[in-house]
């Protein structure tokens, strides 16, 4: 059973799309904590996605997307409105950071595990942000109501408070598990949209 967290994630596939799930089921490339209770525990390679759990990776677009990502399933992708986002943001920091783990009978990931995790997901956060609602075809800022704008602020600060955080928290690590340089790198990303 998953640990409760914002209501509209109880929606399947809300985080990511079935298609990049399944996908990356196939690739064996799922975390254990977007895998089904049954699975989370088991090799890669046999593990299954839960939609409610699945949040969308970041891909670098220099790498083609990603080693497993085609180019057809990359066109096909799920494009995730602000409430997506901001219900993807909700789960990642109150439920899989707060918690470090997403299924109560899990033990909790070590933090360095979860911070790696996430990081890598607030990166698809942020990718989708600023390409479907910064910015238009023709790079001129899109208008969007007052409440999607504050919750795209809210959502923001939710994302600098974090890496703020786990700067903080995670300062005295050795640089294999943890480089603050990066961490400071995402805050300016962060500040610059």
């Amino acid at each position: 059973m998953p640990v409760p967290y914002a209501a509209a994630a109880a929606n399947s596939w809300q985080m990511c799309s079935m298609l990049e799930g399944q996908d990356r089921q196939d690739h064996m490339e799922l975390s254990e904590l977007e895998s089904t209770v049954e699975t989370y525990s088991l090799a890669p390679k046999q593990r299954k996605a839960d939609p409610k759990l699945c949040v969308k990776k970041y891909r670098r677009s220099a790498a083609g997307g990603g080693s497993a990502f085609s180019e057809q399933l990359k066109h096909q992708s799920k494009v995730r409105s602000v409430i997506d986002l901001v219900t993807t943001m909700d789960h990642l920091l109150n439920c899989v950071l707060a918690t470090q783990k997403t299924h109560t009978c899990m033990k909790p990931f070590p933090f360095c595990k979860v911070v790696h995790f996430v990081d890598d997901r607030i990166r698809a956060v942020q990718v989708d942000y600023v390409t479907h609602y910064y910015y238009n075809n023709n790079k001129t800022a899109i208008v969007l109501s007052e409440e999607l704008t504050m919750s795209i602020i809210r959502m923001q600060c939710s994302i600098l408070n974090y890496h703020l955080l786990v700067g903080y928290l995670l300062t005295e690590m050795p640089s294999h598990k943890f480089e603050p340089k990066f961490n400071v790198q995402a805050m300016r990303t962060s500040f610059a949209h």
